[in-house]
């Protein structure tokens, strides 16, 4: 990301990059297809301008990313309890509804397997470390695979909801996880 002091306006033509960006990810279907003047002109903004924020496509795919990664994730609070664990998983889930335009567009593309990669380790970490580290849940020796499972699946039904493969609405999904979680985790 290159503009520092983000006002207004340099908001509102990274909302429009960035839209775009998903967009031709969509259409495209692999993010070394976009050009940046494909974008620009898409976008109906100047070269000079999509310069002054981003040094080049992949700078807009990470910072997507990064921002998806980072409200999931940046509550470090630990998991303690059931209800810490299903209030995070209340937590993904609105965040997912509020950007939901955008996680179809971009998750409908061949490129996000490096991306969920990410999102299945940060979940995986988060969901161990919390279990693992507290005496309200079961621990085994295979715990590590049991949360590894669990957090992969959690990601896959999400994918395949944004991917319309998935009968289930966000909030189903949301539910059949706790459900699960009940079942894996607790003692």
């Amino acid at each position: 990301m290159k503009v520092k002091n983000l006002n207004r306006s340099s908001e509102k033509t990274k909302k429009i990059i960035k839209n775009t960006f998903a967009e031709l990810i969509k259409k495209n279907q692999a993010l070394n297809k976009i050009t940046v003047s494909e974008l620009v002109k898409r976008a109906d903004i100047n070269r000079s301008t999509f310069y002054n924020h981003y040094g080049s496509i992949y700078d807009v795919a990470e910072e997507l990313e990064a921002e998806i990664i980072k409200v999931l994730f940046e509550n470090t609070q630990k998991l303690n309890s059931l209800d810490d664990i299903f209030n995070y998983l209340d937590e993904i889930i609105i965040y997912l509804k509020k950007n939901e335009d955008m996680n179809r567009l971009l998750l409908a593309s061949n490129e996000p397997q490096v991306f969920l990669k990410k999102l299945k380790h940060s979940i995986l970490d988060k969901l161990y470390n919390s279990i693992n580290n507290n005496s309200n849940f079961k621990n085994s020796n295979s715990l590590k695979f049991e949360v590894a499972f669990f957090s992969d699946g959690i990601v896959n039904q999400v994918l395949n909801y944004f991917t319309s493969k998935s009968d289930y609405s966000l909030d189903e999904i949301c539910k059949n996880t706790k459900n699960i979680f009940i079942i894996l985790f607790l003692k």
